[in-house]
């Protein structure tokens, strides 16, 4: 089934609100790291408005995940990509794109 942008906004705010709570966090808290209103978090992570590009960034920066995680696009979060080799295993890649950690233990 291909996925849809409301799909994806409905992930994505799933995700703001799951980090938020994970993190023991209010929703004023939240407004105040990102300098806007604790209705603007509310309305953020009930879908009724959309986040614009730059809160979505410091959504990511501060709880350390990159923005596709926030979209659904990379659900293992904390900036890795896993990739199905041809001989079945699957590498995890960091994002330093400069190592690799093969899920069989090899590097």
């Amino acid at each position: 089934m291909k996925k849809t942008i409301q799909d994806s906004m409905r992930l994505m705010t799933y995700q703001m609100r799951k980090l938020r709570i994970n993190h023991h966090m209010t929703q004023k808290q939240m407004a105040d790291i990102l300098n806007v209103s604790a209705q603007s978090i509310s309305a953020y992570e009930n879908g009724v408005i959309r986040p614009d590009i730059e809160i979505i960034m410091k959504y990511a920066e501060y709880f350390k995940v990159d923005m596709d995680y926030l979209t659904g696009v990379n659900l293992y979060g904390s900036n890795q990509r896993r990739i199905s080799n041809t001989d079945g295993s699957t590498d995890v890649y960091g994002i330093s794109q400069k190592t690799c950690l093969d899920e069989k233990g090899d590097t």
